[in-house]
């Protein structure tokens, strides 16, 4: 028995990295979960790994969320975890970087998280999390 049996996760950024080991620990302990990145054979691996669901999915599009939590409810019964790990790093010097890059990587980063909370956690309360 593991420590999250019968609960439910949903980790962005899963396909590589962090989001990963999240998706591999969790799992070992017992988590169902649903996974979700913009590296569709990356995330397809970690799914496969760890008997997850994968959704290919772009954080920054609100219209999507909507569907992800639905993808964990209904294959699962529920959300009780979140990992809000989808993150971009644009390396280089502030004057040599595009504001357009700036702002993708602030959508990202930030947007991003803004959205994993604003549409999970009512989630979490419909399952008692």
């Amino acid at each position: 028995m593991g420590q999250l049996d019968g609960k439910v996760g949903l980790i962005t950024g899963a396909a590589s990295g962090i989001g990963a080991a999240c998706a591999r620990v969790l799992s070992r302990e017992g988590a169902k979960l649903v996974l979700t990145d913009m590296g569709q054979a990356g995330g397809e691996q970690i799914a496969a790994e760890t008997g997850a669901v994968f959704a290919h999915h772009d954080v920054t599009d609100e219209a999507a969320w909507p569907g992800v939590v639905a993808t964990a409810e209904q294959r699962f019964g529920g959300l009780h975890i979140l990992v809000a790990n989808a993150g971009i790093g644009i390396m280089g010097a502030a004057v040599d970087m595009s504001l357009a890059d700036l702002r993708r990587q602030m959508a990202v980063n930030v947007d991003g998280v803004f959205l994993t909370v604003k549409y999970g956690i009512p989630a979490m309360r419909r399952s008692g999390g």
